[in-house]
């Protein structure tokens, strides 16, 4: 089983951006360990309840594996994408909100940001997966990042 990724990527904004900013993993059946955050808030007292309870066996192995669950899962055919984070900066943010995908049940495939602190935005389109990560152009403040990148993700064997 395979994860075809199709050349409809790009980066919007700067050239200077061209390094990889997506892992895509390909599971094979088991489920990758949560990457450890320096700074982790999940345990704070404002932060436990933000988090996404497990609601079936997947979401169970994936806190287990020391994932936080993050928004719905959504499911395309076969497939059902669960979104994650590896912990909670301050203020309570995500980071490194990643994506595992499932496919008849079992782990399919990952995909995480190559920095740790970045979040990816995914998008179900007909049948494909968006996979998008804003990012800070030079000069630009933390807060107020306007470079776009994206990659479309065909979901089929």
């Amino acid at each position: 089983m395979r994860i075809f990724v199709i050349l409809f990527s790009g980066v919007l904004g700067s050239a200077a951006y061209a390094e990889p900013w997506l892992v895509v993993d390909d599971l094979q059946g088991t489920i990758p360990k949560a990457p450890r955050m320096q700074y982790d808030n999940r345990n704070e007292l404002l932060c436990k309840s933000d988090a996404r309870k497990p609601a079936d066996a997947a979401d169970e192995a994936l806190t287990a594996a020391g994932w936080l669950l993050w928004n719905k899962p959504e499911k395309v055919g076969d497939f059902v994408i669960r979104r994650v984070v590896p912990g909670l900066a301050g203020q309570c943010r995500p980071e490194g909100l990643s994506a595992i995908v499932f496919k008849n049940g079992l782990p399919h495939a990952a995909y995480v940001p190559s920095e740790a602190t970045a979040n990816l935005t995914f998008v179900l389109e007909a049948g494909n997966l968006r996979v998008s990560q804003k990012f800070g152009k030079p000069g630009e403040a933390m807060c107020c990042h306007t470079g776009i990148r994206e990659q479309m993700i065909v979901l089929r064997e």
